[in-house]
């Protein structure tokens, strides 16, 4: 068993995370009624921990490398990337294991110990409205349990955490009517549960995975434990890739309990300092807790429940503009946090119908930037085309399998007219994406996916699609017997680079995770006409300006497109680089390849060049940098 952590161990316990946020994530979303039923916490969470885990390997070494600095990547990872009110809170979570370690070499049990409680002082303070049965309840039981450990043996303080609040998640029923009438747990503190199963796994005294469950621990037909992802030495999880959870079938009503004994032993006599405590909730707002019982989701009682839900960071602010916006928003919305990350930049979360107002309130205590909006109404059906919801255009999880006639396939996401060609050429199935969005996307993505008639499938949405649509689909198709992978590709290059690594006589789970690390490994640029004026991280944009792009943000703004994408270019090369792919748009101009061409030969004659004519839309060019 592991005393204490170092930067590999937190390393190794958010790989954990993601793989098992990964295969409880369908279970998780079911479960999901409260603050709103919208069936996305366990996708939230798992969108969460990811661009955690992307912080941290794309941190400095001198960072990832210590482990105040590795926790501490994850934390900003989280609040940067925060799905949902979950995520803001795993955020919370996250900054208090950082905050417990700062300046320290190891992660010991004292720190873990010291870590929960400040997570839970943290996550209480960023929600407006505490209420009891959520996951502050789970949370607080697990730091109320580390904090009564005597012992600062690692294993013992995390096995007695997990048991606290694999407790007190039994327990959220009883304090939140809207779970007991679902005959459900709690949705985020089910996430909880899993992210200290996984660290307790880590640490040697428990198991990992767990066991899923729709209800409480008794009562419901609800689905056993887990199955373990098809797993080889490098693990998907490892490299962002993106896999539906499958659940099987036990005995109903059986406790959590007797799934893990092991963590029950260790948790009550294994280690004769772990005494037991009482699991209170955390601080609560008193009103809130009077009405949990009619809220409906998440709204107050008798109101309707907000259509919409608006998160953006916000930054150039401070402590006291931060509460004063808490306070304005809880006025306009509900489910509203504004957790920050200690130094200088918040995530704010609020559910709501003036969309405007609530980001007014923002740019008047700050700088909102990164702003997301989601109906709730489209999560739920189809877009105003009329379109059918995804649920309704597929087979249930039980229902007809399709009948394979070959083993392995790629589907693509690719617009224009030689870019799917490109693509076909390397022996993908192209689908050109249509003007659809939201379930329609899904019903779209869904069909290219069945229709190539492969038991084991590798998606890249190549920036298309969302993430979120492609899983999804991946979702639905694996309903029907399909094993499919998302590769977490946002840009055509990087679905090229994945794609010329694609082996099909390779095991498709090997194959998969060398696809989705070739993609991780490519740096995506482009290169664009602005078309209005705006205000970038680089300055003032005007309408004809040509703007370069790393990763989606504004790096240069030039006049000539030639000159732009060559200083672009020097910019990603400027961290090192052996393989530049350049993917030529509609508004390139003549000759920008032999131009970008000649730069490389005089500027950087150690990189290979390898150029497409891509006639992508909207745009002047693409570039990869591997």
């Amino acid at each position: 068993m592991l005393q204490a952590l170092d930067a590999e161990a937190v390393s190794r316990w958010a790989d954990a995370c993601v793989a098992d946020l990964e295969a409880n994530r369908e279970e998780i979303d079911r479960i999901n009624v409260y603050p709103v039923a919208d069936a996305d916490t366990g996708s939230n969470l798992l969108y969460t921990m990811r661009a955690a885990l992307d912080s941290l390997r794309h941190a400095p070494a001198e960072v990832s490398s210590a482990v105040g600095g590795a926790i501490s990547a994850l934390a900003k990872g989280a609040l940067t990337g925060a799905r949902g009110n979950s995520g803001v809170i795993l955020s919370q979570v996250l900054r208090g294991l950082a905050e417990a370690v700062q300046g320290t070499s190891v992660f010991t049990g004292g720190a873990l110990r010291t870590a929960l409680s400040r997570a839970d002082e943290l996550a209480t303070a960023a929600v407006a409205r505490p209420v009891p049965g959520t996951v502050l309840s789970v949370l607080h039981a697990a730091a109320q349990a580390a904090a009564a450990t005597d012992s600062d043996a690692l294993p013992s303080v995390a096995a007695a955490a997990l048991a606290a609040a694999d407790d007190a998640l039994e327990r959220t029923p009883d304090q939140l009517a809207v779970l007991a009438r679902a005959g459900v747990v709690d949705a985020g503190g089910r996430g909880l549960v899993v992210l200290l199963e996984a660290l307790s796994s880590v640490v040697g005294s428990g198991r990992r995975g767990g066991r899923p469950r729709h209800g409480r621990a008794s009562g419901s037909d609800r689905p056993g434990t887990a199955s373990e992802r098809t797993k080889t030495a490098s693990d998907p999880a490892d490299t962002g890739l993106r896999q539906s959870g499958r659940a099987d079938r036990s005995e109903p009503g059986r406790r959590r309990s007797e799934a893990r004994p092991d963590t029950a032993e260790i948790a009550g006599s294994a280690d004769s300092s772990c005494r037991a405590v009482d699991a209170a909730p955390p601080r609560v707002d008193r009103d809130a807790e009077a009405g949990a019982a009619d809220l409906a989701g998440g709204g107050r009682p008798d109101t309707p429940a907000p259509a919409y839900e608006v998160m953006y960071l916000l930054g150039d602010s401070d402590q006291t503009r931060a509460a004063e916006l808490r306070t304005v928003l809880d006025d306009l919305g509900d489910s509203v946090s504004v957790a920050g990350d200690g130094a200088g930049l918040w995530s704010v979360h609020v559910h709501c119908d003036d969309v405007g107002a609530a980001i007014e309130a923002g740019v008047e205590r700050g700088r909102p930037h990164r702003i997301r909006v989601v109906r709730f109404a489209e999560q739920a059906a189809a877009d105003d085309s009329g379109e059918p919801s995804p649920a309704a255009a597929s087979p249930p999880a039980r229902g007809p399998r399709i009948r394979f006639d070959r083993n392995r396939a790629v589907v693509t996401l690719a617009a224009g007219e030689r870019l799917p060609t490109l693509f076909a050429e390397e022996g993908a199935r192209v689908l050109r994406p249509s003007a659809r969005s939201g379930a329609a996307a899904v019903v779209e993505l869904v069909g290219a996916v069945r229709d190539t008639g492969a038991r084991h499938v590798s998606v890249l949405p190549n920036g298309a699609v969302s993430i979120e649509v492609a899983d999804r689909a991946a979702a639905e198709a694996m309903s029907v017997g399909q094993d499919v992978v998302v590769v977490p590709t946002v840009s055509p290059v990087q679905g090229l680079a994945a794609l010329a690594v694609h082996d099909p006589r390779r095991r498709p789970a090997e194959d998969s995770v060398a696809m989705a690390e070739a993609a991780a490994a490519t740096r995506r640029g482009e290169v664009v006409i602005a078309e209005s004026a705006a205000l970038t991280w680089a300055g003032r944009c005007e309408p004809g300006d040509v703007l370069g792009l790393v990763d989606d943000e504004v790096m240069i703004i030039g006049r000539d497109p030639i000159e732009t994408a060559s200083v672009l270019l020097d910019r990603m090369l400027s961290t090192g680089g052996e393989l530049v792919t350049v993917l030529t748009g509609a508004h390139a101009p003549e000759g920008l390849l032999a131009a970008l061409s000649e730069h490389l030969r005089r500027v950087h004659p150690e990189v290979d060049l390898t150029c497409f004519d891509g006639d992508l839309p909207d745009t002047v060019l693409l570039l990869g940098v591997e």
